[in-house]
């Protein structure tokens, strides 16, 4: 298997990422903290759909995934929706 090399973040990703970490979840309504997902294909090969993403969501406050095509927003809200483990 290939080791884990994780994606270079931006800065504003690396902020969010360490606020969510740092806020007690009882201060979230959804909150979501490393999340990934890795699809296992034929040949033991695999595919990273959702790699380290983290957010929170407060009460009251609306909410979206912006990215390219491909970015695993779909996937995502399934797991967040239990449509996928």
């Amino acid at each position: 298997m290939i080791p884990y090399v994780p994606k270079k973040q931006d800065e504003d990703v690396i902020r969010e990422m360490e606020l969510v970490e740092k806020t007690p979840p009882e201060e979230y309504t959804v909150r979501v903290n490393k999340l990934r997902k890795v699809y296992m294909m034929e040949n033991n090969r695999h595919k990273v759909a959702v790699d380290q993403v983290s957010f929170g969501i407060k009460n009251g406050e609306v909410f979206t995934l912006l990215g390219v095509n491909g970015a695993g927003k779909t996937s995502t809200f399934k797991i967040l929706s239990g449509e996928i483990i």
